[in-house]
């Protein structure tokens, strides 16, 4: 289901086919209009092993976006990253948690800009996994849910805002197993400034390439 285009982007980069095909890392190649053309081995072992098959398979084929998954408060994050690493050819590196209900995951992503800018090769690393103690608590549904009837997740750190009998953000492995349909997304304040801080230069939204097409 590869593009073999994106292959070929690989091949002329000069990455080796056997690192990038390795099971090990979750890996990812965009075209630089960051429509999606590679998936190794590794990205469905991932899927798999966090029930996202096969929905994964199903709905995240070659062609899609890859910014038609990320939340809004995280795209334009991202977008900029992607952008500044097409545009001066230098590779870009973020530390993010992707935990499951029972285990904290830190994993640092690395993104490769490919050949005369036509593309980015994304790997996932998992730098540190522990599970996670949960926090005692009597709370109900009720006390997540917002005046406009939605609970509200951290995009990065995946706990839920605590909107009455008091204030804060509390992790709720029972919600993040089985996300509520009425849900929505923003950042907890330790998240907020120490991962996405609205000032950094980096933020400064920079636009892909005009003139990009497909390489033959």
């Amino acid at each position: 289901m590869n593009d073999d285009r994106f292959l070929h982007l690989i091949e002329e980069t000069g990455f080796d086919n056997e690192a990038v095909t390795s099971p090990e890392e979750t890996i990812i190649g965009l075209f630089a209009d960051f429509s999606i053309a590679f998936f190794n081995q590794g990205w469905f072992r991932f899927a798999q092993e966090n029930d996202g098959e096969p929905e994964i398979s199903k709905n995240w084929r070659p062609g899609r976006n890859v910014f038609d998954c990320i939340p809004e408060e995280l795209a334009d994050f991202y977008r900029t990253a992607y952008c500044k690493c097409l545009e001066t050819g230098n590779p870009w590196g973020h530390e993010y948690e992707c935990s499951s209900p029972d285990t904290l995951r830190l994993l640092h992503q690395q993104v490769y800009p490919l050949r005369q800018q036509k593309g980015l090769l994304v790997i996932h690393s998992t730098i540190n996994t522990r599970p996670i103690e949960e926090e005692v608590d009597d709370y109900t549904l009720d006390d997540f849910i917002n005046p406009d009837g939605f609970l509200v997740q951290c995009c990065h750190c995946r706990k839920f805002k605590k909107s009455k009998n008091g204030s804060g953000w509390i992790w709720r492995g029972d919600l993040v197993r089985s996300l509520p349909e009425n849900i929505s997304h923003g950042f907890c304040n330790r998240c907020r400034d120490f991962h996405y801080p609205r000032d950094r230069k980096r933020r400064q939204r920079i636009r892909p390439p005009s003139e990009w097409t497909p390489p033959e």
